[in-house]
């Protein structure tokens, strides 16, 4: 057999090999996916007093951070005292569930058929919790209108694009300029990004009155939207109900210490004003750079009854 004949012969055998490599690996991947969506379905729907949960972890917050001046303090002691209230209040009652990239949900229940939605502000170029959530809504038969917005077009136009809208735009408290952190070429870069306020984004961009899941990566621009969140804020004056939050909170860069104070101090007076509001639990709060945070509407009839 010549030298040429031998290296079609390899060729061929190594493009079966591959071809069935791939499909392989496709059908685990799906295998996967579905036996971890059946093994946590039976605590997606645990029967709970809502409000009975929501009341105990007040108390619990309430003891452990209202009395904190410190916003340095109040910072380094958040995520562990919240988490202890969780435990107590027994917050995994209310069917919360982790996704990919660490983002929390609490499905629908399974007699709801309103429609549902996802809204996205700040894609950074994953688009895994969205499509583990899109996943896991499909096994419960229920469709889900994705809708994200990055003023970063490259890849996340793509990610997006595949199940959802993409926004090519930046989504703010109000309209003009932001300093903000955008990654480019796997490296974050100080940028100025234009924005559009997010009252004209939620109302007039996508005419959206209930929005069941928004989750917030706005690389540093998140603090201005603390107020959207206010009892009577801008929202509740626009008869907007925001049922659950998924936000992080961008503190400081990769290797500096966490000394601003100033942004702590901002934390700290948001966190402060949830517990004294009553309107919404901060729950499965985590710090790894920057801090997650997840918000559910404990004061919405419409996002009791839903979810």
């Amino acid at each position: 057999m010549s030298s040429s004949n031998r290296l079609l012969q390899f060729l061929a055998i190594f493009s079966v090999v591959f071809v069935c490599f791939k499909i392989y690996y496709k059908i685990g991947d799906k295998v996967k996916h579905g036996n971890s969506d059946d093994l946590e379905q039976d605590s997606w729907f645990l029967v709970s007093n809502k409000t009975e949960v929501f009341d105990n972890w007040r108390e619990c917050v309430k003891l452990k951070l209202m009395g904190l001046e410190d916003p340095v303090e109040f910072w380094k002691q958040f995520v562990d005292s919240t988490r202890k209230c969780d435990e107590e209040a027994q917050i995994s009652k209310l069917g919360v569930t982790e996704l990919e990239e660490q983002k929390i949900v609490i499905f629908p229940k399974n007699e709801d058929e309103n429609n549902h939605n996802l809204i996205t502000l700040g894609v950074g170029q994953s688009t895994l919790g969205e499509e583990s959530y899109q996943r896991k809504m499909q096994k419960l038969n229920k469709n889900v209108d994705f809708f994200g917005a990055d003023s970063t077009v490259d890849k996340n136009s793509e990610l997006y694009s595949r199940f959802g809208k993409f926004f090519p735009f930046a989504v703010a408290r109000h309209p003009g300029f932001t300093n903000s952190s955008i990654e480019k070429n796997g490296e974050l870069i100080d940028q100025n990004v234009a924005h559009v306020d997010i009252l004209y984004f939620l109302k007039d961009i996508l005419n959206v009155q209930k929005i069941d899941n928004l989750w917030i990566d706005a690389e540093g621009a998140e603090y201005e939207l603390f107020e959207i969140f206010d009892k009577n804020g801008v929202l509740d004056q626009n008869d907007i109900e925001l049922c659950q939050v998924n936000m992080e909170i961008h503190f400081s860069e990769q290797g500096e210490e966490n000394t601003n104070s100033e942004k702590q101090k901002i934390f700290m007076d948001f966190v402060k004003k949830i517990i004294a509001e009553k309107k919404y639990g901060i729950f499965k709060a985590s710090e790894k750079l920057h801090m997650k945070i997840y918000l559910f509407n404990f004061e919405s009839e419409y996002c009791r009854n839903k979810f």
